[in-house]
């Protein structure tokens, strides 16, 4: 997959000869079963047309850049940057563009970013959902991309996906974290929910003859994590999986996370490796007393 960073307007420079090709439109966090929707649409069509499959994403996240509103600012996210590149690369994208959200492309009208994005990047199809909006204050919407690619390019808007009567969105994914709800997270991100860390220290712990691994994990800043509480989680370390507890505390230190696993590793040399942690449920919510 071809990575491409945007920024509007200083170093605005296309490639020259880019292929056409079928975009997916969307900012895709937590790449969710709605967004897996919108981009399996956008690959098929590709597929028939015989034209590249490419994604064009934005970081970071609008809120960001237009909320004057600190507390409404979305500073964490279901899936960092990084990792939403590994698993868009996994889903057969051909070309991933990444559009710098700063103050003047926020600025940008809707048929600025239609002329200067989309028909710059020679995309002959555009897909994304029924709600996407962009261009300045959001104005623009898929009925009028559709008017205004009319000759350029074709559009698919693709309809909201539900799941137990519920718009899946990355906003609702957020409020099962919020909540602890981390059961119910599974049905609309289409997997458990799961985080990227690297094993910083392990001890071994014995409790009633029986022995199992402690570690201590330093975890990215931009992950969203579930609420404080008792959760049971599970560990991928070199795809081998093991099951076990974490706490989160109303305030971690340095970003680093201690798990407590029901066995031992079966392996000596994991320092510093990463590691994926897998929230299976909460067992146990954590309170204050005042």
């Amino acid at each position: 997959m071809e990575v491409v960073y945007l920024e509007y307007p200083e170093n605005y420079i296309l490639p020259s000869g880019i292929n056409s090709s079928v975009l997916a439109l969307g900012f895709f966090d937590g790449v969710h079963v709605g967004h897996k929707e919108i981009l399996n649409v956008a690959k098929r069509i590709a597929t028939v047309k015989k034209l590249d499959f490419a994604v064009m994403t934005f970081h970071p996240h609008p809120s960001q850049v237009i909320n004057k509103n600190k507390q409404s600012r979305i500073n964490h996210y279901l899936t960092p940057l990084s990792v939403k590149k590994e698993i868009l690369q996994d889903m057969g994208v051909d070309k991933l563009y990444i559009i710098n959200f700063n103050l003047p492309f926020s600025k940008l009208s809707y048929k600025e970013f239609m002329d200067i994005f989309i028909s710059g990047v020679n995309a002959k199809h555009v897909v994304a959902g029924f709600d996407f909006k962009y261009g300045y204050k959001g104005l623009g919407n898929m009925k009028q991309l559709a008017a205004d690619g009319k000759g350029k390019f074709e559009v698919t808007t693709v309809s909201k996906v539900e799941q137990h009567h519920q718009k899946i969105s990355s906003t609702l994914i957020r409020q099962f974290l919020s909540s602890g709800h981390v059961h119910k997270i599974r049905d609309y991100l289409g997997n458990d929910y799961e985080i990227m860390g690297n094993i910083r220290d392990l001890i071994t712990v014995t409790n009633n003859n029986h022995q199992g691994d402690l570690l201590i994990l330093s975890i990215k800043d931009e992950y969203l994590m579930p609420v404080t509480g008792m959760y049971k989680i599970e560990v991928d370390i070199d795809h081998q999986r093991y099951a076990g507890v974490c706490t989160i505390p109303f305030k971690s230190e340095n970003g680093y996370l201690e798990v407590l696993l029901n066995d031992r590793i079966k392996r000596n040399d994991i320092l510093d490796e990463n590691i994926k942690i897998i929230w299976k449920e909460q067992i146990e919510t954590i309170r204050v007393s005042i």
